[in-house]
């Protein structure tokens, strides 16, 4: 098996704990969202997942994909970090997060837009999205059953069915 064909296996690897992540924290913020401690050890979970799969994307000789999923993996361990000890005292670390995510995939959609890629930068904008919208639910308090739903629909639509495409050969447009 030669290095691009295990690449794609990889960003399946990469995308598979996130939709998982995603479809549990939108189920999270639709119950009553009493404790969040299990939530941050799935968090943390995914973000670990995720650096695996940095590492082997970089040694595969992918590092543009490697650099893509370092904001998120990034993201799960401030959230985690913060669901595990409280969000209270911990809003600046997760809005600070949150904002360096929004800038870094806006801008790598536009560049991947540029390329000619179109399903990559609108899964990348999408996120934007949804962490914009977490942004204003952790620092505002509003938009909660939104974001919620947001969130389910991105662990289906933006990273589900992508890491399927993916698994099975289907070509992205």
């Amino acid at each position: 098996m030669s290095l691009e064909e295990v690449i794609p296996f990889l960003y399946v690897l990469a995308l598979y704990p996130p939709a998982g992540t995603f479809l549990a924290v939108g189920a999270w913020m639709l119950g009553p969202m009493d404790d969040t401690r299990e939530l941050g050890v799935v968090q943390i979970f995914t973000g670990i997942w995720q650096t695996i799969s940095i590492i082997l994307l970089f040694l595969a000789g992918d590092g543009f994909g490697a650099v893509t999923v370092l904001p998120l993996a990034f993201a799960w361990y401030g959230l985690g970090i913060t669901s595990i000890l409280g969000f209270t005292h911990f809003k600046p670390i997760v809005n600070s997060t949150f904002i360096v995510l929004i800038i870094f995939y806006v801008i790598e959609a536009a560049y991947l837009f540029m390329k000619g890629q179109l399903l990559l930068p609108l899964m990348l904008l999408s996120y934007s999205i949804v962490v914009t919208m977490a942004t204003l639910w952790v620092y505002k308090g509003i938009l909660r059953k939104a974001t919620a739903y947001v969130f389910l629909f991105e662990g289906i639509v933006t990273i589900f069915i992508p890491a399927v495409m993916l698994m099975y050969g289907i070509p992205w447009p």
